[in-house]
């Protein structure tokens, strides 16, 4: 039996079997916010972190530390584990998943999956899958190592209430107009631009700019929104996609701020 450890700025699909689940182990992150306080990234913690940026406070982030790692690894009943981390580039969970790897009781591999948000849950989803139903440790690992090198995502963020963090001038340059939308790509670990659009074009640009990097109408596919709700029911209406937005996690909106807009899916074509 395999579980699949992951964090909670990983959004995760709506429509996962039950059984899928079960074998999800997600480890929080921390919100700490300007005045010292301490927020659990939940749901609930989003208002919270939208307020402290649009107060020009900027919380931070505390990744879960190695012995967070040891302690979901060994207290879980499994036979081994996969650990799916976002890239190096953005956090030390990579690192920290290693040294409680190599500490840890069982089996344990550890995939930086070069990605985050809602296709890193793809990534933890599609693993999480092939354990409910009885893959192995190998099973599991090369299924969310090919996932990971399918995985994509697309999306436009608010530069008006944009938060500093990995969307920086490279993605929204400082002589951007206040309704001028960046569109950008997260792939491998880096935050590139693609193009940007006006308030009124912003649906048809980015499902343009997601057409050119793969995506198709019968992929595997999942919108995500933060602060954003309306915005992302006319992204899932112009892709067809059937299951509702998830959330951006409070964690992921503390380096993007509100506004964020987006899809993530699996390229078969990769």
């Amino acid at each position: 039996m395999v579980t699949i450890v992951t964090d909670s700025s990983a959004c995760l699909p709506l429509d996962l079997p039950d059984a899928v689940p079960g074998r999800l182990r997600i480890l929080p992150i921390v919100i700490d916010l300007a005045d010292g306080e301490l927020v659990p990234d939940t749901p609930t913690a989003a208002p919270v972190v939208f307020r402290a940026v649009a107060e020009g406070r900027r919380p931070r982030t505390r990744a879960p530390a190695v012995a967070d790692y040891v302690a979901a690894l060994d207290e879980s009943d499994a036979d081994g584990a996969v650990v799916v981390t976002p890239p190096s580039e953005f956090t030390s969970m990579p690192n920290n998943a290693a040294v409680a790897a190599a500490l840890s009781r069982r089996p344990v591999r550890v995939v930086d999956c070069r990605t985050a948000a809602a296709a890193q849950g793809l990534v933890a989803a599609a693993g999480a899958a092939v354990a409910a139903a009885g893959g192995s440790l190998d099973e599991v690992e090369a299924t969310i190592r090919n996932v990971c090198d399918r995985a994509r995502l697309v999306a436009t963020m608010d530069p008006a209430h944009r938060s500093p963090g990995f969307a920086g001038p490279a993605v929204v340059p400082d002589d951007s107009g206040p309704r001028v939308h960046p569109i950008f790509r997260l792939r491998d670990g880096l935050v590139e631009r693609l193009g940007a659009c006006r308030d009124d074009g912003w649906t048809e640009a980015l499902r343009r700019e997601a057409e050119r990097e793969g995506w198709n109408p019968g992929a595997r596919s999942v919108v995500f929104q933060a602060g954003a709700t309306p915005r992302a029911e006319r992204l899932r209406r112009s892709l067809a996609i059937g299951e509702p937005p998830v959330e951006l996690s409070p964690a992921m909106c503390v380096h993007t701020g509100p506004g964020v807009v987006g899809v993530a899916w699996l390229d078969d074509a990769a």
